[in-house]
Parts: C-alpha cells; sequence; structure tokens
C-alpha cells in the first residue's frame, strides 16, 4: 500500500508539473496575440485622430489669379470676367468666395464669385462704363474654406486700368457731327443776313 501511495503521489506530482508547463507555454502563445489586438486598437486611435485632425485643418485657401493674369492689364470693354483658382482639401462653399473691387484709395464694391469648375471661381464685372475711366482699380480675393476652423485668406492683389476708348469713339464722334451741323447752320445764317442786306441795299438805292 505504502508503495502505491508513493507512486500515486509521483504520478499527481508529474501531473500538476505538465499542466503547469502547458499552461505557461499557453500564455507564451497567447501574448503576440494580445499584443496584435492592442497595437490594432492604437491603430485604430491613431487614424481615427488624424482624421479628426484633417477636418479641423489650419492650413488657409490658396488663391490664384487667372484672369488677370498681369498687373496693370487694361480693360476696353464694357464688361470683365474675373477668374481665380482657390485650392484647399476642404473647397469652399458657395458665397465664400468674394471678390473686393477698390480704386487707390476707396473700396468700391463686394461681390459673391461662382463656381466655374473644380477650383475656378469667377465674377463678371458689367457696366464697367459707368466708372471713371483711365484709372486704375485693384481686385482682391478673399475665400474661406469648408474645414471646421473655417481658415480664411485673400490673395494678392491685381491691378488694372480702364481705357474704354472704343466704347468712347461714337460719343466723340457725336459731338464733331454736332460741332459740324451747328456751324452749317451759322453759315446758312450769315449766308442769308448778306443776302438780305444786299437786297435792302439794292431797293434802296432803286
Amino acid at each position: 500500500m505504502k508503495i502505491m501511495f508513493e507512486k500515486n503521489k509521483l504520478f499527481i506530482f508529474s501531473l500538476i508539473i505538465i499542466l503547469i508547463t502547458l499552461n505557461t507555454s499557453f500564455l507564451i502563445q497567447q501574448e503576440p496575440f494580445i499584443s496584435t489586438i492592442s497595437n490594432n486598437k492604437m491603430e485604430d486611435i491613431n487614424v481615427h485622430d488624424i482624421k479628426q485632425s484633417a477636418n479641423n485643418d489650419t492650413v488657409a485657401p490658396v488663391i490664384t489669379f487667372v484672369q488677370p493674369s498681369t498687373n496693370n492689364s487694361v480693360i476696353k470693354k464694357n464688361f470683365y470676367e474675373i477668374i481665380v483658382n482657390v485650392s484647399d482639401d476642404h473647397p469652399p462653399v458657395s458665397g465664400n468666395v468674394i471678390v473686393q473691387i477698390s480704386n487707390i484709395s476707396t473700396s468700391l464694391f463686394n461681390a459673391t464669385m461662382a463656381l466655374k469648375g473644380d477650383e475656378l471661381w469667377f465674377f463678371t464685372w458689367e457696366n464697367i462704363s459707368s466708372y471713371p475711366n483711365y484709372e486704375f482699380y485693384k481686385i482682391e480675393v478673399w475665400a474661406k474654406d469648408s474645414s471646421l476652423n473655417g481658415n480664411n485668406n485673400w490673395s494678392r492683389a491685381y491691378y488694372i486700368i480702364l481705357n474704354l476708348s472704343e466704347k468712347l469713339s461714337p460719343g466723340i464722334l457725336n459731338v464733331a457731327i454736332y460741332i459740324f451741323f451747328v456751324c452749317i447752320i451759322f453759315a446758312l445764317i450769315f449766308v442769308y443776313i448778306r443776302k438780305k442786306s444786299a437786297f435792302i441795299r439794292t431797293t434802296e438805292k432803286k
């Protein structure tokens, strides 16, 4: 019986050792899996943070003039289309791109630009002839992106000059025609007066 008990005791002890070894091995094998889950969660958090940061970006729109493309452009028509490119990861919505036109010292008016396509925005300046001719005008554009921060920016200033000589030519021609007819009328009146005076003198002699 004693020998039997010792054998059972040895068997139980061996079984416990085997179970501890297997359990340890299992835990060691599980550690990479636990680590992988943890890393995946961290990656998810990082991606979320990146998206959140992008949605709250602090980069203002970049505004580039397409028309006019150079300073001191000469405008010879009664209308002119102003075109700009507004580049931003969160493009402006309608109403958030505004053009301001000024003379050298005073702001004349602000107007909302319309989306032309892709990143192009435009505004048609009409009735230009109602503004003083042969003067410089300053054009600037303001834009605000659609991010939560609402970043905004001004473009550089571009200067144009109005030279509506073609539009003024008919006016000058009309003045010349008016002066010509006035001269003819005065000439006719002068001729009539001279003839009448000559007729009176001839009558008096008789």
